[in-house]
């Protein structure tokens, strides 16, 4: 049976044995290989607070295992960053456990996580907060519950780079004596603070969007942290017209600065 369990850390690294012999083979006996699994409409630019990130990583043991209790844990991890990292206040995470898998260990109060096999995981990162991310992962190999040194893996760290926007859709009426009308509007939020300002106009010199909604391809100009209008119903008598579609399809945002490179940013599927 499958399971999901609540788990407030990051999961993943490249390892290496640290054994002090004199073994000729410098090759890692033991890895951890991570991969984002990122999507057409999904990726590590575009996420949109409230969503979360799926990620993917296996634990390879080429060591001898045999009549031995093998643990793979991975420390809470939390550098001086002036980016989000912290999995208490910036994010949490879920740990999928596939069938025949058996769940991890999670320790309440350094909220270090175990698993017991070497074998493919995915975790799920949900976001708490607009900004940018750059969250620290390592790992390392406890054999028989020895915490000599000698018997760990030594750990390179690896850190995951991705930004979370604030996004929000809405509608408002709009009235003239005996006539109504529904205006639509969107607005972005990034981080605000500097290396997490992706979005806004201090960094980009040109910023426009295009947008499909409703069969309609409708265009302008892009500031985040503004209520952006993008489209206006046609006037009715007595009441505004009904809204029956109510989702942006797709927003395509394009950055310009001077001679920097042109960059471009597609956020999907944007309901109100």
């Amino acid at each position: 049976m499958k399971k999901i369990f609540l788990i407030l850390a990051g999961i993943t690294i490249s390892l290496v044995s640290c054994k002090k012999d004199n073994d000729d083979d410098n090759s890692p006996k033991v890895s951890v290989t991570f991969k984002p699994l990122v999507t057409e409409t999904k990726n590590l630019k575009n996420v949109k607070l409230g969503e979360h990130i799926e990620l993917e990583f296996t634990i390879t043991d080429l060591e001898d295992n045999t009549g031995k209790e093998v643990e793979y844990i991975k420390p809470q991890t939390i550098e001086s960053s002036a980016y989000y990292n912290n999995p208490v206040k910036d994010y949490e995470m879920l740990a999928y456990v596939g069938e025949g898998q058996k769940a991890p260990k999670v320790d309440i109060l350094t909220y270090a996580i175990t698993y017991y096999k070497a074998d493919t995981y995915k975790v799920y990162i949900i976001p708490k907060k607009a900004g940018s991310y750059e969250i620290p992962f390592s790992f390392y190999k406890r054999v028989d519950g020895n915490k000599d040194k000698e018997k760990d893996i030594t750990v390179l760290p690896y850190e995951f780079r991705f930004d979370v926007a604030k996004v929000k859709a809405w509608t408002k009426v709009e009235q003239q004596g005996n006539r109504f009308r529904n205006v639509f509007y969107f607005r972005f939020e990034d981080g605000g603070a500097p290396n997490m300002n992706f979005l806004s106009s201090s960094k980009w010199h040109k910023q426009e969007y295009s947008l499909h909604f409703n069969g309609q391809n409708l265009s302008g100009e892009f500031d985040q942290g503004k209520d952006i209008q993008f489209f206006a119903s046609e006037w009715k008598n007595g009441s505004a017209p009904e809204i029956l579609y109510r989702k942006i399809d797709r927003i395509h945002i394009t950055q310009e600065n001077g001679p920097h490179p042109y960059n471009s940013i597609d956020y999907y599927d944007i309901e109100f």
